[in-house]
């Protein structure tokens, strides 16, 4: 049964779909398409253990049982046997390799890899031989790299790796995807074919590929479905004759996909699609996605080319956002500089940074700034009242030991009493080990429209198994009016936040280092201005005990003089 789009669902019932998607097994399917065989082997001769069950189509007169327990080479020939033992053991899996090898009138590429003790080699068959021809790629990956090169702008380096893909590839349309913090993803670039939809500029939710999905993203580079219509072929025997595992086909180039990834594509009226992983300093940046409107199957090595292409477009990317992000940091470091000179001018916080509040603010890009050392609150630009800023300030010390951050207020202190109030987006920074100073930015709502490709809610449906979530049916614009949320706050906010605390901790220790030396200072003059009328007192002691006799009165004062003379020589030394 099909729950209503307008049936709530419990908060219980909505976490078993979500779990359930993020358990589908999908590095484990046991079966593989079908442009291709699959074998896995065992012992130094290479003895079958598991195969995939189409063998016969592609070996005539051969089954799956009578593979099973013979070596490769009995299968396929000792010479093409040798090939793949060559890359096997001569070359090394790091962590795959490949080569071409003939099995009668058919060409495959021979692709192997290691799972455990085993090594997993799959036989894709070459349908075209263009693919065979080692000048086209050189050129294609030549001719890549100088454009590359001559893309000096982020959105023109998104239009032309896709161009680029979609021109090698041949697929209808490829769009380039990139992930926010949250998951999301959102088109940021594309090159299609006039009578493709285009997905330009809108985005996807996290849930559209789950995070089982992303990690295979970051270990298998490229994957491709090359008819969504295909029909499994199943691997045997299902696992392991000795572990009894199913074989982890995280690597496999043959790998079926998940039912529910095809119906997500069919849904979205494609009926083939490759992707290719673009990752950052070891994350998953984003995805180039390419899709067709009828089954297609690209060759292995246009493939490998794509996925070289893929790996010298991450290259660039660091380069340009590395750029752009020098250049914001050296901002923001010189306004870091400009606020640090000035209080070490004048040891002033409060003085510093009601004459400089704009280069506080800018540095942040933030609208307001609150201050609180020494339970005193200094507040500059669009801040809340004091009496919220302490309350807030109390939460924090409570419940954070460092920087805290959110861009959604309302909803981040929905609930604490005195913060209901609050909107838009905020960052704290402790300037004190006792966690009762911060400093605090703010920043003000914007108001913004997201464009999905759909609606971003799943509705789960109810299963015999419980409720799973399942793909959306339509990918029509769907758009978002998002209310009371800020700019996201980034890991550069975060650093020019630590170092702006650091100079007001600088700045601290210089003031206190200022008063100790004022101190000292005064306590020298005072005790100067004590020791001089002493040291006339103590002369006229002296004067006293070599003058005539003192009567009783006259001596217990001296005696007391005595004693204070006494007592300053103690304190000079």
């Amino acid at each position: 049964m099909k729950l209503e789009p307008r049936q709530e669902l419990t908060e219980t019932e909505l976490e078993e779909a979500l779990k359930a998607c993020a358990k589908e097994p999908i590095h484990i399917p046991g079966s593989i398409q079908p442009y291709g065989m699959l074998f896995v082997l065992e012992g130094a001769d290479h003895r079958i253990i598991q195969v995939s069950d189409n063998v016969g189509q592609w070996l005539p007169q051969q089954t799956f049982e009578g593979v099973l327990g013979k070596t490769l080479a009995d299968i396929i020939g000792a010479e093409q046997a040798e090939q793949i033992r060559f890359i096997v053991v001569e070359r090394g899996l790091m962590p795959m390799r490949s080569t071409i090898i003939r099995i009668d009138d058919h060409w495959f590429d021979a692709v192997a890899h290691r799972v455990d003790e085993n090594v997993v080699v799959e036989l894709e068959i070459i349908d075209d031989k263009k693919s065979l021809v080692r000048d086209f790629f050189y050129d294609e990956l030549r001719d890549f790299a100088v454009g590359l090169r001559n893309a000096t702008t982020l959105p023109d380096l998104f239009d032309f790796v896709t161009a680029k893909i979609r021109d090698i590839t041949g697929f209808d349309r490829v769009k380039l995807y990139r992930f926010d913090e949250n998951w999301n993803g959102e088109v940021v670039g594309e090159n299609k074919a006039e009578y493709m939809p285009s997905y330009r500029g809108l985005h996807f939710p996290a849930s559209d590929i789950p995070e089982q999905a992303r990690k295979l993203y970051t270990t298998n580079y490229i994957r491709q479905i090359a008819d969504v219509k295909y029909a499994p072929v199943p691997i045997m025997p299902p696992c392991h004759p000795d572990t009894d595992k199913p074989l982890d086909m995280s690597l496999s180039v043959l790998r079926s996909v998940s039912p529910i990834h095809v119906q997500y594509l069919v849904n979205m009226g494609v009926h083939a699609s490759m992707s290719i992983s673009i990752i950052q300093d070891g994350k998953l940046w984003g995805l180039v996605a390419c899709h067709h409107n009828v089954g297609y199957h690209v060759p292995y090595r246009v493939r490998m080319v794509s996925e070289i292409m893929g790996h010298i477009f991450s290259a660039q990317l660091s380069s340009l956002e590395g750029l752009r992000d020098k250049d914001e940091q050296e901002k923001r470091n010189l306004i870091v500089e400009r606020l640090s000179a000035g209080l070490k001018a004048n040891f002033n916080l409060a003085e510093l940074l009601s004459g400089r509040q704009g280069l506080a603010l800018s540095a942040m890009d933030s609208q307001g700034l609150a201050v609180m050392t020494r339970k005193r609150t200094l507040s500059f630009g669009i801040t809340p009242p004091e009496k919220t800023i302490k309350r807030l300030i109390a939460w924090l010390s409570e419940h954070s030991s460092g920087i805290f951050s959110t861009q959604e207020s309302d909803m981040t202190f929905s609930g604490v009493e005195g913060l209901e109030g609050l909107t838009g987006g905020l960052l704290a920074a402790p300037v004190s080990h006792t966690k009762s100073d911060y400093m605090i930015w703010f920043r003000t709502s914007v108001r913004q429209q997201v464009n999905w490709a759909g609606t971003p809610e799943k509705v789960p449906e109810q299963t015999k198994a419980g409720y799973r979530l399942m793909p959306r049916s339509s990918f029509e614009l769907w758009k978002e009016t998002v209310r009371n949320r800020s700019r996201p706050w980034t890991r550069e906010d975060t650093e020019t936040a630590q170092n702006i605390v650091q100079v007001v901790l600088e700045g601290e220790r210089l003031t206190a280092e200022q008063a100790n030396v004022a101190k000292s200072e005064f306590l020298a003059n005072m005790s100067h201005e004590l020791r001089t009328p002493m040291n006339a007192i103590t002369g006229i002691v002296s004067l006293l005990d070599r003058g005539s006799p003192l009567d009783e009165r006259q001596k217990k004062l001296l005696s007391v003089l005595r004693l204070s003379s006494e007592l300053a020589a103690q304190s000079d030394q």
